[in-house]
């Protein structure tokens, strides 16, 4: 809960504000006294983790003296006594920590005191103030992937494992031939895409001996850079840094790559929480944004009738991490969410997974927006004091929806575009019958109206019961990822038009799909060994003909040439020739051959791509 003085009678507010409105004279602030704008763990908070930092947070920079904190702040458990600490401030000024030598005793009741100390110029950090918190009783192991949703388990956690040292890297712009068991990746091209690249994290069952990959691809379905993983990774995508980030599943937190996809920094939850795989926003500042799963041991019998009392129920965390990776904002669900919030769960079982946040965006005013899919919620959630500022969708909905009868259900992936408007990716597992769609509203927050403005539903309906992804694009265009639906993305213009269509083979899947321009020199035309690309314009399996699309990066000659199982060739499509740089449009064909699976070979200067081809009549 935030912190308010609306309740404090007019004199205490002058003199002091309730609690831990911290009064501070700095030589640039001196007529103007820091207030205390929040604090964590929030007074009362219970299940707080063992290892959890001690937050106070100003509304401007406090000019507190950095040599002179020691005693500053005091920390005492009921069970540990007296804590040793280190008390800092973060580097704007803005906040004063208090990070615990040891973590507290399982349990426990810890209260703070904040003392009046002398700050860098004349005056005084008030009188002392304190608040308390709880300790959790017990331990509860986070699970090993929140993508493992309530509704259905399909995240297979045996991930295949790769020996130590035998990480692959390629730049594949530089190879002939990508490994044999990077994913089939079948494209059909039917207008124009958004310019750049779409980058995935492709993942799917150990059984199948199904290799994860991070992977750069361009509109053939061809990568032109790929990475073969110890473990399932996700949420692969760039940063508003020039950085790509992505959640390493052996390592359990995020790696951030720089243009040429060199590891050049990490980000994981502090105060003890877990990293989740869903979501990294890197902020100006240095600063980022991140979730955790908190479980912890619930008696529920005391929430629900029938309630099961000694259930693990999972409650959500939202940091945020300044440069130096202080958490210098913390919200819990425990704090402002109810257990009873959620929807279509059942709340008499063990494991209860009442929240499910999956996504995390700055709304226009720099204030948090949430998805919690268990919630059918979006929430609007203050930066600073950690208030709810309107829940939109849910039990608790604010919003009067318009010109869109069935409402979000099991959402993904909020996100606010250009224009103003919110974009998200509807699962719809609560629809009848079961189909997703990506949304546009436009909100009106004065008159607490949800207008979807916009909306694209896959003719046949394509239905990802888990995970996707909706992103609008410079050009108009929009990328909707179906998560573990097939296909698993396509790419409308404006008017709803699908102009690409992107399926990787069954039982694989990727959390996100993205389309950005990849700046890097790795796909510069001049780069070493760059090879020709080649896809194809229709349905595969091909029925009687079909036009193959090459793309020449340079001029040089070129050839196209069509095999069989044999390896005999059976069509040459382009006979060797000099080709400007370029995309070559050949129809080809296949009347009078028999069905089955032919290779089509595309060469330029000695290098070349082969595509596979399944021909039905």
């Amino acid at each position: 809960m935030g912190i308010s003085t609306s309740a404090v009678p007019r004199s205490a507010q002058l003199l002091l504000p309730l609690l831990l409105m911290l009064g501070c004279v700095a030589a640039a602030h001196a007529a103007v006294p820091a207030r205390v704008v929040a604090i964590s763990p929030v007074a009362g908070a219970r299940w707080v983790r063992p290892a959890t930092s001690i937050l106070v947070r100003f509304d401007h920079d406090a000019g507190l003296d950095r040599s002179a904190l020691s005693g500053l702040v005091t920390v005492t458990g009921s069970v540990s006594g007296v804590h040793a600490g280190r008390t800092h401030v973060t580097r704007d000024g803005l906040a004063l920590l208090f990070d615990p030598v040891e973590p507290f005793t399982l349990g426990e009741h810890v209260e703070v005191a904040v003392a009046e100390a002398a700050t860098a110029a004349p005056g005084t950090l008030g009188a002392a103030r304190s608040f308390a918190f709880e300790i959790t009783p017990r331990l509860v192991s986070a699970p090993r992937s929140s993508l493992a949703e309530d509704d259905g388990a399909f995240f297979d956690p045996a991930e295949p494992q790769v020996q130590a040292g035998a990480r692959r890297v390629w730049p594949a712009a530089v190879l002939d031939t990508v490994p044999a068991d990077f994913p089939d990746v079948n494209v059909q091209l039917t207008g124009t895409t958004a310019p750049g690249q779409v980058f995935m994290a492709t993942f799917g069952s150990s059984t199948n001996g199904d290799t994860p990959y991070l992977t750069v691809l361009n509109n053939f379905g061809d990568p032109l850079w790929f990475q073969a993983m110890d473990a399932s990774c996700f949420d692969f995508k760039p940063q508003d840094n020039g950085q790509y980030t992505y959640y390493d599943g052996s390592a359990g937190h995020f790696v951030a790559l720089d243009s040429q996809m060199a590891p050049v920094d990490s980000w994981a939850c502090g105060n003890g929480y877990t990293t989740d795989v869903h979501e990294l926003r890197l902020l100006p500042g240095g600063h980022a944004l991140l979730l955790s799963y908190d479980p912890q041991p619930v008696n529920m019998s005391t929430v629900v009738p029938g309630g099961n009392p000694n259930a693990t129920v999972t409650g959500l965390v939202i940091q945020e991490l300044d440069a130096d990776k202080n958490v210098v904002f913390q919200w819990r669900s425990w704090d402002h969410f109810e257990i009873t919030d959620c929807v279509g769960i059942n709340l008499t079982r063990a494991t209860i997974d009442y929240v499910h946040g999956n996504a995390l965006e700055l709304d226009g005013d720099g204030n948090i927006l949430l998805s919690s899919r268990h919630m059918n919620e979006i929430t609007k959630i203050d930066r600073i004091s950690g208030a709810i500022l309107w829940r939109w969708g849910g039990i608790h909905n604010q919003f009067t929806f318009t010109g869109d009868t069935l409402e979000f259900t099991y959402q993904h992936a909020i996100r606010r575009i250009a224009n103003g408007h919110y974009t998200l990716f509807d699962n719809g597992n609560l629809h009848t019958p079961h189909f997703s769609r990506a949304c546009e509203y436009a909100l009106d927050v004065a008159n607490h109206t949800a207008n979807l403005v916009w909306s694209f539903r896959n003719t046949p309906d394509s239905y990802g019961s888990a995970m996707g992804y909706v992103q609008r694009l410079d050009n108009g265009n929009t990328l909707v990822g179906f998560g573990i639906g097939k296909p698993d993305a396509i790419e409308v213009n404006a008017e709803g038009e699908k102009v690409m269509e992107l399926t990787l083979p069954a039982g694989m899947s990727s959390y996100r799909s993205l389309r950005a321009t990849w700046e890097t020199s790795l796909l510069s035309v001049d780069a070493p060994g760059r090879g020709p690309e080649l896809s194809f314009l229709g349905a595969n399996p091909i029925h009687g003909s079909t036009i193959l699309l090459a793309r020449l990066p340079h001029a040089g000659t070129a050839s196209v040439t069509l095999y069989d199982l044999q390896g005999r060739a059976v069509n040459t499509p382009l006979e060797p020739s000099a080709r400007p740089a370029g995309l070559l449009s050949l129809p080809v064909s296949f009347a009078g051959r028999a069905s089955g699976v032919y290779f089509c070979r595309v060469q330029l200067d000695g290098q070349s791509v082969v595509r596979r081809l399944v021909v039905a009549h």
